[in-house]
């Protein structure tokens, strides 16, 4: 039987012990690119938002979790930059522009990014995007209008998503725990996700599972969106729990190996959800 007055404190700190111990690094820099630096940043790249300024706004400016990627931005100065950044969340500025709020692994400090000065986005796989608005769409969900998109519209995931957030924020981060979230663990997460969103009637169009599955390969831990998640699983009826529980161990599985840190987050996982020991 479920636990009613689900305790998550537990599963949330654990996980930051994982996610101390096994700190994704940089994005690495693609052949032809080199980090380059100007001697200080401007001023409007100090000024970062409340933690939970993404919160506020999320429906228009969409939803980060620690996404990396490289950069090529023009300071305010129309000097240019190259630096690898994994952002932490978005906001609009006092001008209502977005501003990508991210740890700058050149800088070692947290650094605030207008979008309309971000010239280039180069991914984990390579992939140069310029103009860069179409991945604002695709990676974080952004309004288009936000995003200053004047091509085709991508489709958000919006629609659906809130069918199956607080499973999909789990079963990543159990994924990232043994610091590797490979092809077939997001595969499976994917899959689950797809099957949450049928059940509720909003059956994902083929736009939406392509946004989801490119959305997966970008998302990363952070400790905020777990909490949450956790908080949100409360309110999930035994048959959606036991389907998360029954993913969470393919996941686990994926790999052909059975990581120590995954069984324990797994094993505390199952009893904050169902109270076995």
């Amino acid at each position: 039987m479920l636990r009613t007055g689900l305790h998550s404190a537990g599963v949330v700190a654990r996980f930051c012990d994982f996610l101390k111990a096994r700190q994704d690094g940089p994005p690495a820099m693609p052949p032809g690119f080199l980090i380059r630096l100007q001697p200080d940043d401007g001023p409007d790249c100090l000024t970062l938002a409340p933690e939970d300024e993404d919160l506020r706004h999320e429906a228009e400016l969409g939803f980060a979790q620690n996404q990396s990627f490289v950069i090529v931005y023009e300071s305010a100065a129309g000097h240019d930059s190259v630096r690898r950044i994994t952002v932490r969340n978005l906001s609009l500025n006092g001008e209502g522009v977005p501003v990508l709020n991210a740890w700058c692994h050149e800088r070692q400090a947290l650094r605030a990014f207008r979008i309309d000065r971000v010239r280039e986005i180069v991914t984990r796989d390579g992939e140069i995007i310029a103009p860069p608005a179409r991945f604002f769409v695709e990676t974080f969900g952004m309004a288009p209008e936000l995003a200053a998109c004047n091509g085709p519209r991508p489709v958000p995931l919006t629609r659906i998503r809130s069918t199956f957030t607080h499973h999909m924020m789990v079963l990543a981060h159990l994924g990232r725990i043994d610091g590797s979230f490979n092809p077939d663990e997001q595969g499976i997460v994917l899959d689950h996700c797809l099957t949450l969103a049928r059940a509720a009637d909003k059956a994902a169009t083929e736009a939406e599972e392509g946004a989801l599955r490119r959305y997966l390969k970008t998302l990363k831990p952070k400790k905020m969106f777990l909490a949450r998640a956790m908080r949100e699983l409360e309110r999930d009826p035994p048959g959606r729990t036991v389907a998360l529980l029954t993913a969470a161990d393919r996941v686990i599985n994926a790999d052909g190996l059975r990581h120590r840190d995954e069984e324990s987050f797994f094993h505390l996982l199952t009893r904050e959800l169902v109270g076995l020991n």
